[in-house]
């Protein structure tokens, strides 16, 4: 058995007879377990941590707080550089960072956002891997892979247990409270539907936020559906999972155009596309990488373009 801990959950899975059948179709796709991607795969997470934490910096409370906060965003930017040009060190590079965001999610409790705990896993997964094992690397890519099928499906899942997108409610009320999502939807409805919105505030006690709107309804019910939808697509080989490949790039791109998250949104899509060819990996990882880093650095020098 590999000394992966991922692989350990695997075997233990595969011991049934469907879900052996399951497991081995839903990882039965090209995937690039080399050692050169798989250092740019970690080297991406890193790069998606150092981010996080430049656009994410928090007025600290306590002193513990503050020097972590400090040692956090230098020491990792540092251990980055350091792991790309010395590639022996990048799992150990890799057990720090991880070991610091860990703590960072300790000390944040219970406020952190659920793309902090995914790069956590992410991290984890890296971690506590043997690189010098290709059955190591492949499954923690496959499981980076499943990463991605969770995010959207509980994610749709939840929006559809929480039925506040069958009239388009949830979303009255994120514009009613203003911000960028407010300004992406005005144009989807009337100007008196979004002034109505406005002088509710979306504050406790008022209402309603239904929308009458059929193309916001279309659209309100569109998202959680193609979520779950998608999901499904991921894990069926051929061309069902070249179908989810790209309607979840799609989705991705036009969910963040109106949100502008941009750290989230590029490792999602990083996620996504390792479901993809080698071909497409290579050509797309350059392009994700450049996007991140321009992404965040004019996320700094214009603060009102409200980019994170």
């Amino acid at each position: 058995m590999s000394s992966c801990l991922w692989a350990v959950l695997l075997d233990y899975l595969k011991e049934g007879g469907m879900i052996q059948t399951f497991v081995k179709r839903t990882a039965n796709s090209p995937l690039d377990s080399s050692e050169s991607h798989w250092r740019k795969f970690c080297f991406f997470i890193l790069i998606v941590v150092v981010c996080h934490h430049s656009l994410y910096y928090t007025v600290p409370t306590t002193l513990i707080q503050s020097l972590h906060q400090d040692i956090f965003g230098y020491g990792v930017f540092l251990l980055t550089i350091l792991a790309f040009f010395v590639p022996r060190f990048l799992r150990g590079v890799l057990i720090i960072v991880c070991l610091n965001v860990g703590m960072k999610l300790f000390l944040i409790f219970p406020s952190w956002a659920n793309h902090e705990f995914l790069e956590f896993l992410l991290l984890f997964g890296l971690a506590f891997s043997d690189h010098s094992q290709l059955e190591d690397r492949t499954n923690c890519l496959c499981f980076a892979r499943w990463l991605a099928v969770i995010v959207f499906f509980s994610s749709g899942v939840q929006k559809l247990l929480y039925q506040s997108y069958f009239r388009g409610s949830f979303l009255g009320v994120t514009i009613a409270r203003g911000g960028k999502l407010s300004d992406f939807f005005q144009y989807l409805l009337t100007k008196e539907e979004f002034e109505r919105l406005l002088s509710l505030g979306g504050v406790e006690g008022t209402g309603p936020y239904a929308i009458d709107s059929s193309l916001f309804l279309v659209l309100s019910n569109f998202v959680y559906l193609s979520e779950i939808g998608l999901a499904i697509l991921l894990l069926i080989p051929g061309k069902a999972r070249l179908i989810g490949v790209w309607g979840s790039v799609f989705l991705i791109l036009g969910i963040e155009l109106g949100a502008r998250e941009i750290v989230f949104g590029c490792l999602i899509l990083f996620l996504v596309i390792q479901f993809s060819s080698e071909k497409i990996n290579r050509i797309s990882y350059p392009i994700l990488l450049s996007i991140l880093i321009g992404g965040v650095t004019l996320a700094k020098i214009f603060p009102s373009w409200e980019l994170n």
